[in-house]
Formats: C-alpha cells, structure tokens, sequence
C-alpha cells in the first residue's frame, strides 16, 4: 500500500534514484513496523529538497548525518 506520493516529488526536487533508495533504507531503519510513517518522512525530505541545488545538498548532508548516528546506536 502507498500512502503518499513522494515518488513524484522527489523526481520534482531533482533527487536521483540511488539517494532516494538510500534514504527509503535509512527510514526504514527508523520505522520499520510503520510505513506510513516511513512514506511522510520520505515525502517531506523531498519537499525539502525543492528548492534548489544548495537545498537539496543541505537536505542531504543532513540525512546523511542523521543515518550515520543511527548506525552508532545500539540495537
């Protein structure tokens, strides 16, 4: 089941494929017993990512941070 549209915003923001399966894979780590939840944290990453080239490399930096410091969390 999908519950939002975040396909079409991130192909809206300029997100490639690959960057947004990582970010599916990050989120997936953070909720993985709810996909609707997983779904809007997706969506609203890729809406934060539409303003621009300088946007989308904040967005992403942060994600990447944000999925590094869950790798150092204990299970």
């Amino acid at each position: 089941m999908t519950y939002f549209d975040y396909q079409s915003t991130a192909r809206e923001a300029g997100i490639p494929d690959d960057v947004l399966a990582a970010w599916r894979a990050g989120f997936e780590r953070e909720y993985p017993q709810d996909a609707m939840m997983l779904e809007l944290r997706l969506l609203r990453a890729c809406q934060a990512a539409r303003g621009g080239d300088d946007q989308r490399k904040r967005v992403v930096q942060a994600l990447e941070e944000e999925f590094r410091l869950l790798d150092k969390m204990p299970a």
